[in-house]
């Protein structure tokens, strides 16, 4: 059956048929499996979900040569992660076209210079910056227990608070459900590497929370 839905749309179409949506969360509970089942039909992270509170941390785009995360606030493009243009341009110019270029929409107006907005040259100027306004980065991966949040991979919310607390709104913060700016929402503990602000420590130095690791190139 794998073969005939790999040659019916390729890797990507694999994937979306097999993903099950429950294992993100559940990866690296007792008795599950570690890894990550990121979902493939979501274009790029929300970096909200409408109602003022933080939505979980998501994969990014199925990408050759290799599959890793961006951030909640960048895009993949050509192989980096970059802030999005939607953000950068507050929403005029959403779609990027260059790694210092953004686009009003993808298409052939894209040429017209009334539709595209050019800013800096080099890497960390202007559009050409990553999450943090710092250079572009090759996407990365956290642990299987562990969950991305503002760029930084820490143990997911839903193993350290038993599923009570599911969505991470902060480095030592947990929400149990939108909006999490209300505080009856949410549990706070710890400060950096104690409570809720650790890592998974599946490996060596990731027992506090941690950078991704990246993705070779040749993956």
């Amino acid at each position: 059956p794998g073969r005939a839905v790999l040659a019916k749309g390729g890797l990507s179409h694999l994937v979306a048929e097999f993903h099950d949506p429950l294992s993100t969360s559940a990866a690296g509970m007792p008795g599950m499996p570690m890894g990550m089942d990121g979902d493939p039909g979501t274009d790029s992270p929300a970096t909200d979900v409408g109602d003022g509170g933080w939505g979980a941390p998501t994969m990014a785009p199925l990408h050759a040569p290799g599959v890793g995360n961006c951030a909640n606030n960048e895009e993949y493009y050509l192989g980096l992660c970059y802030l999005k243009c939607s953000i950068l341009t507050n929403g005029t110019y959403s779609k990027r076209i260059a790694p210092n270029g953004c686009c009003k929409e993808m298409s052939v107006k894209c040429m017209l210079a009334s539709e595209v907005d050019f800013n800096g040259i080099l890497a960390g100027q202007g559009y050409n910056v990553d999450g943090d306004k710092g250079h572009p980065h090759p996407p990365g991966l956290c642990d299987g227990n562990e969950e991305l949040f503002a760029s930084v991979c820490y143990k997911k919310c839903a193993i350290l608070t038993h599923s009570e607390y599911k969505i991470r709104s902060g480095p030592n913060t947990c929400c149990k459900q939108t909006p999490c700016w209300n505080p009856f929402n949410v549990q706070t503990s710890g400060t950096h590497c104690t409570g809720y602000a650790v890592g998974g420590a599946v490996v060596s130095g990731h027992t506090c929370p941690h950078a991704q690791t990246p993705v070779p190139a040749n993956s």
